[in-house]
């Protein structure tokens, strides 16, 4: 893989890792939605994230259209393989917006939030099931709609989004609303996390096992990744120091997430996957890279600057 296909490669793992933490807090205040109690509490809840779910949407778009122009034959290998699956999962996301954007013309708020979080829990099942199929290799093939999303190693993977972005949903609620500080709360975000962490090991253990290729790359690239683990270690104990309890949960989770989808790319670079090496044709040629490198090099100082635009009020805060 060539320079500029690398620098391609960072940027849309970049992209993709905060799309999984910005919008994985989205999904996962819809998925808290049960557990909230107080019809109070999921008001609040729902009003905490409507300023930010559309600027989070966008680092998606980013990858996407990222990975159609550097990488086109893995473009057009995962689309065929997961077409229902990512049409679905695009539908839920539309849903979800007419959620957000719908909310308050409406009279029967119990009927968006069992929405909100219906359209949460498939979305994060979706996402982790095909992360999981991506991963391991499976599901692709030359003829479309071959993905298995419910083999047991993605039934693994879909239930560790579904927990994850639960814990970063629970952790985003607890910075940003002062009524889910309760001890009945503080006990569910604790089981929450336990469970999440050991689906967690579980998951990367079944991973390591069943993918031989993935397992020798983590073996291979161990000082690397023990180096990630170091500065993500470093990261949740300044953020302990420097800020609140509230705020400091929020941002081990967002540590765990970074340090997580930073040792997957790790061990799958330079294969654009693992177990399906680049072949010829699978980049875009360098005149190309070059032309995408340049269109994006404007496009993200302005997705940046529309995110944080988009947070002005909670970094006055």
């Amino acid at each position: 893989m060539d320079t500029l296909a690398t620098v391609l490669y960072i940027l849309i793992a970049l992209a993709l890792s905060i799309y999984f933490l910005l919008d994985g807090y989205t999904l996962g205040v819809g998925l808290n939605m049960p557990f909230l109690g107080h019809k109070q509490v999921r008001e609040h809840a729902i009003h905490s994230v409507i300023p930010f779910w559309d600027a989070n949407q966008t680092w998606l778009v980013f990858a996407v259209s990222a990975l159609y122009g550097a990488f086109p034959a893995l473009y057009s290998t995962i689309l065929p393989a997961f077409y229902i699956e990512i049409v679905v999962l695009l539908m839920l996301l539309f849903v979800r917006g007419i959620v957000f954007e719908f909310y308050e013309k409406f009279s029967r708020p119990a009927l968006f939030q069992t929405l909100l979080f219906l359209t949460a829990l498939a979305a994060a099942y979706l996402q982790g099931a095909i992360a999981t199929q991506l991963l391991m290799g499976q599901g692709l093939s030359d003829e479309p709609g071959h993905g298995d999303i419910w083999q047991y190693e993605s039934a693994l993977g879909g239930a560790v989004f579904i927990l994850g972005y639960a814990v970063l949903g629970s952790a985003w609620l607890r910075m940003t609303i002062s009524q889910t500080s309760t001890g009945k709360q503080s006990a569910y975000r604790l089981t929450l996390g336990i469970v999440a962490l050991l689906m967690l090991v579980l998951w990367i253990v079944v991973c390591l096992i069943e993918q031989p290729l993935l397992a020798s790359r983590v073996g291979e690239r161990g000082g690397i990744i023990a180096g990630l683990s170091a500065v993500g270690i470093v990261g949740a104990v300044l953020a302990r120091r420097l800020t609140n309890n509230r705020t400091a949960s929020f941002l081990w989770a967002a540590c765990s997430v970074l340090l997580l989808t930073s040792i997957v790319y790790v061990c799958i670079y330079p294969d654009l996957l693992i177990g399906s090496p680049a072949e010829e044709g699978a980049i875009a040629s360098h005149a190309s890279l070059l032309f995408l490198l340049v269109g994006l090099a404007i496009a993200l100082p302005l997705i940046v600057t529309y995110t944080l635009y988009s947070y002005r009020s909670l970094l006055k805060s």
